[in-house]
């Protein structure tokens, strides 16, 4: 997991690359087909909503830290995360959010799928100190769109397998809405893997 950082109108983020490795992909692939016939509905998994308390998200998404018994993979994720951030934190300047995550208490696993057309997420921001997001494509891609925009600094990342970004948590983002290609097929959809980290009590 190598993660670059940018500066952007007083703002930083990260570009990350490199993920997982094969065998950690096949463990995701595992897990996916484990979990599809139970993934949750927004209400269910910490939704962002509106001023009138719609949701802002279209997708199913289930919490791995939640799965009984929880992957090892899910563990998995958390230390590499962690540890990519210490390696890498060189880069930004001490008094940097992306410090902040060094010393939190709390952190959370979210598998979010966008397998509908206009399934998406309007802009908001989370709850966490640092967000991460990271994107796979575990079977033949299906999906067009699905970009991720960070309004405030103009940039658009485009979903591409086993890459990702790390924004500070009040960084509003925003998943453009997708279209799918085979409607016939339910499987590859645009899936996201998120790692929040936060202090308190807890992120959901």
């Amino acid at each position: 997991m190598d993660i670059e950082y940018f500066e952007n109108n007083s703002f930083t983020y990260g570009k990350i690359n490199n993920c997982l490795n094969k065998k950690e992909i096949k463990s995701l692939r595992e897990i996916f087909n484990w979990l599809y016939p139970n993934l949750k509905s927004p209400e269910k998994t910490g939704s962002a909503t509106d001023d009138d308390g719609k949701y802002k998200k279209k997708n199913l998404a289930y919490f791995l830290n939640e799965t009984i018994p929880v992957h090892p993979l899910t563990q998995q994720l958390e230390q590499k995360y962690f540890k990519s951030i210490q390696k890498t934190n060189s880069q930004v300047r001490q008094d940097s959010v992306f410090y902040a995550a060094l010393s939190t208490n709390w952190s959370g696993v979210l598998m979010s799928y966008y397998n509908k057309d206009d399934d998406g997420y309007k802009p908001h921001t989370d709850c966490s100190i640092i967000t991460c997001i990271m994107w796979f494509d575990l079977f033949k891609k299906n999906f067009t769109g699905g970009d991720l925009y960070l309004p405030q600094i103009g940039v658009t990342i485009p979903p591409i397998h086993n890459t990702g970004v790390i924004i500070p948590g009040h960084m509003i983002h925003e998943v453009k809405p997708i279209n799918i290609i085979d409607k016939n097929n339910s499987l590859g959809g645009r899936l996201a893997i998120s790692i929040f980290c936060g202090h308190g009590s807890g992120g959901q």
